[in-house]
């Protein structure tokens, strides 16, 4: 049996061994049998992936029955198990990752063959890539002397299976990628370390997308199609939002079709038979499309005829080809440090500690979007990158001397923790002034009726009173109680906060204040602090202390936390007076909770408190079975609970909680149908815009909904994001809505309505914080962490139920699941608590230790590698061809280049003349300049002088004014007077000689910067002369691969020469070192871009016999690799008919032969389609030479 969890986009969980999970595995998927889950209409195969010790990647097909073995822990080829215990239900035995991408990307698939292909084989490379980092970086736990230590993975497999189309029949072009949770490591079959797994997602998620991304460029660019940083296309989104409508009706159709199917037939599962019925029913319910599913070729003519009118009805017209403007800057451009100091600040903004994984995937994404350049540049630039963030980062002091395996999150920041402190530090000050109060209370303590009594005694004392909250329903929440509220952001904003580029807070204007500031005295409350970030809180705390506010904390820190780091109702706790902090955490401080005849339901709120703090998972785990419904299948439990609760959740009086939006959206499409069938909702309908995660969907008039977004309607009505309301009307101008408490009325135009609504009879854990209805029911999902478990049971009066889903409906199963989620731990409080979490972890896991194994068993490459030993073994290869000509067109280019910069060098020449005479005339310039100033400062020199005599002689009159006696003093007042006038006029003189001198000075220090600009130019122009009369090139990626040459690297026509010669000159090799594995590479199209720079060896000829590699690089043919490529294919299709005859090879054979047939009918249609080789005499364009990379980053072994 099995378990399937999605707790992270993109991954999921396989649990359980056997035939019979195996196979109910594979119908989740769509279908039953191996065989048609494996074809899906012949086009797909399941493909086996294995890289061992030597590090060597490994390719084949799996048959049913292996992939069976494989799925379920054993050997695929004999069947041997890898398990060391007793398989039980509720182990691992896979984890799953879907490799996808953006909608539009299966859209431009199906409608031009080089997208489809260069899509197909994006996703086959992400997958390789994946598969090596996860062999570079997947652990497994061992027990050594006692303690227990991640220990590196040694050899690890995959099995996947490539799809065309979603469930709903869309195209959907993904791979699922099987990881077996059984790999080598230390000597044995291990379980690998599916918490580490996880952790690695969001680097494995970065890494599908950068390799689909990049093979999906030029052909984008090709077509005239723009791309945005994360590979989305503007331009189809409104096909994307049409068939994502259609797709979710599909999808809910489904799952009404399969549970009530489950129902009459109880225990059994569907053949691939009644599949593809429900498939068509589901399609026919209002389908406006008819065709049924066939062959791949039949359905992307299907989809592509869809797709066409969808973008007339649109009004879409296909861009010019070639029209792409790539806005990526090249590697060289790229700043390094700023990016490595942003992805570290980003991630002591989002949480306490990371892992090497998070910033990975954070600088792969933001280098892909951002840099453009050849694959190994643009990998060298990420991979510095997180070099250099780790270089910013610091272990955590309980592990600082720990070696840290890549997915453990044992790194921060100083700026995390100056952070915290600085939050610390003036919740002390506030503190100190006895500004400062805490309120924490459980879930329906009433905590806003403590609020209304707080604002009521602020009335009283004549104080102003301001609340602000995380969110704008709970901001609303307040202002319905008649004061001033706000979202955090608005406040902040308000008084001249703002965020940097990372996020962070920061007081741009500090003298910024709005029209009407709360004056000093005034009380700020935050609200739900329990969500409020530490640097949102470190500036509400800042702000509060200039202002001279008091400040009162409230909230529930076992409820959800921040969108980052949270821990704010701790740190406000033990910065408080003990006086001055009310813990409303007891069952008797719980008052929500209601029996039918309306008591206090003292039971549930003992019942609520335990699950809030976590303490007897087990007992608690038992009491929520109690009220808890178990279901065998997602599509029983979404059809039950949409049937059973729609009405309710229609009144208003019921909602229904799920923890994904997918579920959501999934469960509110059900209830709204439901809704219509039975005609409790009618009238006009609105579809809205896709949004996210969100798809479209149709709203009517009485469905119950939520605005995504806060505003502001045309009255100045204030409405806030997840706000739940009440369709009144539908009409031309709009909608119009009523608050589920009649209280309150929105009117939105109809382009608001379309962007900013969504169906809300069920919602997710965030949309339920903070409501209360009279029941409700939660759907527990695997990996729901305990907030969201602990919200979603609280919010009912009477009645809080669960929906666990489990294999086969076992109840024992859904409790411990329920126990699990109330194991974990809390959420991110700050990084005094993620130290401990990474202590408790190191204590637990281990540091990574090296133990390699005497012996890794070998990867065996199946009846295509015994083919090859056996070719191998009874045959010489045969002579290399090489081609004389092999250097004619990189030395023709040289040579026109080399024209092209002798006429440059003459411009450049005339040039430097002309910047030469500039200088001089400049340098001339200065020195006239520098003459004025002289003068100038002798000027004030002889002005100061003159100051200097008229304050001595005031100073004399003054002296004898004092002396003089009756008959003398008028005459001596009038020289006083005429001694300070003359004073004044020597001051007046010295102030304009300085103002002259001012003036000269700094028109000397402008020409003299000009001087110094233009003596650079002219040594830049010097320099590019000289490169311009060397004679050393780089040849263009196009002219690639030469025997001898390296890419990027400078060469002169001697030096071209020269390798030629010797190239030819050189022994021709007979044989390989591994000629099975060439011929195991050409066969399963493994190509290594690494091996094409060997000189001249068969493996380089094997990689070269793949069609993609006839163009290489450029968009030119290569008449010589064809040339290569002929004698060992022919060579090799002799040897296989050779090795046909014997019955014991007849099916290894066919398969060469098939592959090889494959390869040269692909290599001449693509050569069909190539361009002919440009002129000798084509101009070239000048270029400089590309700067060399950056230095690389600190050493990151580990231990580092």
């Amino acid at each position: 049996m099995y378990y399937w969890d999605v707790a992270i986009t993109g991954m999921g969980i396989v649990r359980a061994a056997g035939a019979a999970g195996y196979v109910k595995y594979l119908s989740e998927c769509g279908h039953s049998r191996p065989d048609e889950y494996f074809s899906e209409h012949g086009h797909a195969v399941v493909t086996w992936r294995g890289i061992g010790a030597d590090g060597q990647l490994v390719e084949r097909q799996l048959t049913a029955e292996e992939f069976g073995r494989f799925m379920a822990g054993l050997d695929p080829e004999t069947g041997a198990s890898r398990w060391a215990q007793r398989v039980e239900p509720e182990h691992v035995a896979a984890v799953d990752f879907l490799v996808n991408g953006p909608k539009e990307w299966s859209i431009l698939a199906v409608l031009d063959p080089g997208v489809q292909a260069a899509l197909l084989r994006g996703q086959v490379n992400a997958e390789r890539a994946v598969l090596r980092y996860l062999w570079e970086n997947g652990t497994v736990q061992v027990k050594q002397a006692g303690r227990v230590v991640r220990v590196p993975v040694e050899r690890i497999e995959i099995a996947s299976v490539q799809h065309f189309s979603s469930r709903a029949g869309d195209p959907h072009f993904h791979r699922h990628m099987e990881i077996s949770a059984r790999v080598w490591a230390a000597g044995k079959w291990r379980a690998l370390d599916s918490l580490g797994a996880r952790n690695l997602n969001v680097a494995v998620q970065a890494i599908f997308h950068r390799e689909q991304l990049r093979e999906l460029r030029p052909e984008l660019a090709r077509l005239g199609y723009e791309v945005d940083e994360v590979g989305q296309i503007a331009l189809l989104r409104p096909v994307v939002e049409a068939m994502s409508r259609r797709a979710a009706q599909v999808e809910r159709n489904l799952a009404v079709i399969e549970a009530a199917w489950r129902v009459e037939h109880p225990g059994q599962e569907p053949t691939a038979r009644i599949l593809r019925k429900w498939g068509v029913l589901a399609w026919e319910k209002q389908r406006p499309y008819k065709g049924e599913p066939g062959a791949l070729d039949d359905e992307l003519a299907v989809w592509a005829a869809r797709i066409g009118v969808l973008m007339v009805e649109h009004g879409i017209t296909e861009p010019v080809p070639g029209s792409a403007v790539d806005r990526r800057v090249s590697v060289a451009e790229f700043d390094r440090d700023a990016l490595a100091a942003q992805l570290v600040e980003t991630q002591g903004l989002r949480r306490s500690a990371w892992s090497r994984a998070d910033l990975e995937a954070a600088a792969i994404m933001a280098v892909e979007g951002r840099v453009r350049g050849n694959r190994a540049a643009v990998d060298e630039l990420a991979a510095d990158v997180v070099a250099r963030a780790l270089g910013e980062s610091r272990l955590l002091p309980s592990v600082a001397d720990g070696r840290p395996s890549t997915a453990v999150k044992w790194w921060t920041s100083p700026a995390v923790a100056e952070r915290e402190n600085e939050l610390r530090a003036g919740l002390a000050v506030l503190a100190d002034d006895g500004r400062l109060s805490v309120v924490e209370g459980a879930a329906g303590v009433g905590k806003t009726t403590s609020l209304a009594a707080y604002l009521e005694e602020a009335s009283v004392a004549g104080r102003r009173v301001a609340v602000v909250a995380p969110t704008g329903a709970a901001a609303l929440v307040a202002a319905g109680a008649g004061v001033e509220a706000s979202t955090v952001d608005s406040l902040l904003g308000r008084y001249g906060w703002d965020k940097n580029t990372a996020g962070s807070w920061v007081w741009a204007e500090s003298h910024k204040r709005p029209r009407e500031p709360l004056p000093p005295g005034s009380r700020l409350v935050i609200d739900e602090a329990g969500m409020v970030s530490q640097d949102a809180a470190r500036a509400l705390v800042t702000l509060a202390a200039v202002c001279g506010w008091q400040v009162r904390v409230q909230g529930d820190s076992f409820q959800f936390s921040a969108v980052g780091v949270g821990g704010v109702m701790e740190i406000a706790k033990g910065a408080a007076q003990p006086d001055r902090v009310a813990l409303l955490e007891d069952a008797s401080d719980v008052h929500r909770f209601r029996t039918a005849d309306g008591g206090r339901d003292e039971a549930y709120a003992a019942h609520s408190i335990a699950i809030r703090s976590g303490t007897d998972p087990e007992a608690t785990a038992a009491r929520v079975m109690d009220r808890a419904t178990v279901y065998a299948s997602e599509a029983e439990r979404q059809t039950a609970i949409a049937q059973e609760w729609a009405e309710r959740a229609h009144a208003g009086t019921g909602l229904v909680i799920a923890g994904t939006n997918a579920d959501v959206q999934q469960l509110n499409g059900l209830i709204a149908d439901w809704l219509r069938a039975v005609g409790i909702v009618t009238g006009d309908t609105l579809a809205t815009t896709p949004r996210g995660e969100w798809a479209s969907e149709t709203i009517s008039e009485g469905d119950i909904v939520a605005t995504r977004v806060n505003g502001v309607d045309e009255a100045g009505h204030r409405y806030a994001n997840r706000e739940r309301w009440r369709v009144d009307a539908l009409d031309d101008a709009g909608a119009y809505l009523i608050s589920l408490d009649g209280r309150r009325e929105l009117r939105l135009s109809v382009g608001a309505a379309r962007e900013q609504l969504q169906l809300a009879y069920a919602v997710t854990g965030y949309g339920a914080q903070g409501v209360t209805v009279n029941e409700a029911v939660l759907l527990v999902a695997e990996g729901m962490d305990r907030p969201s478990f602990y919200v979603g049971s609280t919010r009912g009066r009477y009645t809080n139920q669960a929906a666990i889903l489990a294999p086969d409906g076992d109840a024992n199963l859904a409790r411990a699941q329920v126990e699990a989620i109330l194991s974990q731990p809390g959420a991110d409080t700050g990084w005094r608590a993620a130290d401990l979490a990474a202590a408790a972890d190191r204590q637990r896991m281990g540091d990574l230790v090296d133990m390699p194994s005497r012996h890794v068993p070998a990867i065996g490459g199946g009846q295509v590698a015994e083919a090859a030993e056996q070719i191998a073994r009874d045959a010489d290869w045969p002579s290399e061809v090489r081609d004389p000509h092999l250097f004619d067109r990189a030395l023709a280019y040289l040579d026109r280049l080399q024209r092209q910069r002798a006429v440059d060098a003459g411009q450049q020449e005339a040039s430097l003349e002309q910047l030469r005479g500039t200088l001089a005339k400049a340098i001339d310039a200065n020195r006239q300049a520098a003459l004025k100033v002289a003068s100038a400062t002798r000027g004030v020199g002889q002005a100061e002088k003159a100051t200097k005599a008229a304050q001595e002689a005031v100073l004399a009159a003054e002296d004898r004014v004092r002396h003089a006696n009756p008959f003398n003093r008028g005459s001596r007042e009038r020289d006083l007077t005429a001694a300070r006038d003359t004073l004044w006029a020597a001051r007046q003189a010295e102030t304009g000689q300085r103002a002259r001198r001012a003036e000269l000075t700094q028109n000397a220090q402008r020409q003299q910067e000009a001087s110094r600009r233009l003596s650079h130019e002219v040594e830049l122009a010097e320099t590019h002369l000289g490169w311009l009369r060397g004679e050393r090139h780089q040849l263009t990626l196009d002219l690639m691969p030469l025997p001898g040459v390296e890419y990027q690297q400078t060469y002169s026509r001697a030096d071209l020469e020269a390798l030629r010669d010797a190239w030819l000159a050189e022994p021709q090799p007979r044989d390989t070192a591994d000629p099975i594995r060439a011929i195991i590479d050409l066969v399963n199209d493994d190509r290594h871009i690494a091996d094409l720079a060997t000189p001249s060896q068969w493996h380089t000829l094997a990689d070269a016999a793949s069609p993609d590699d006839l163009v290489w690089g450029g968009d030119y043919d290569k008449p010589w690799l064809r040339g290569m490529r002929q004698p060992l294919l022919g060579w090799l299709d002799q040897q296989a008919n050779r090795l046909a005859s014997d019955p014991q090879w007849h099916d290894a054979a066919d398969q060469l032969t098939s592959r090889w047939t494959t390869i040269e009918q692909a290599s001449e249609t693509r050569r069909a389609e190539l361009k002919p080789s440009p002129p000798a005499d084509t101009p070239i364009a000048r270029h400089r030479e590309p700067p060399t990379l950056g230095p690389p980053g600190p050493d990151l072994t580990p231990g580092w």
